[in-house]
């Protein structure tokens, strides 16, 4: 059984001091904590927590494109095999497949 994702668009939402939420239609989809790297400056740990936040949250939409992408494609259009299938098997691990 393939459940769906909660559709998108999904953005960073509600930050605390070691938390940041990601949020999709009135959902909180994730929360990325960043108290487990204690060598790492307060900033450092922020700036990544941030990051780690913005790219969750970009999830839906970079499927969408890639899967675009792969539809769209043919062998003959220059791109390399290995590419298409490194694009393939990133959709089937977000779709749940192998």
């Amino acid at each position: 059984m393939n459940a769906t994702h909660t559709p998108g668009p999904w953005c960073t939402g509600e930050q605390g001091g070691d938390y940041q939420q990601v949020t999709g239609c009135g959902f909180i989809i994730a929360t990325v904590n960043s108290w487990w790297k204690v060598v790492e400056s307060a900033q450092t740990k922020r700036l990544r927590m941030e990051a780690d936040a913005r790219l969750i949250a970009a999830a839906p939409d970079l499927l969408e494109a890639l899967e675009k992408l792969v539809s769209d494609m043919h062998d003959t259009c220059g791109i390399h095999p290995q590419a298409g299938d490194q694009a393939r098997a990133a959709i089937a691990k977000a779709r749940g497949g192998n």
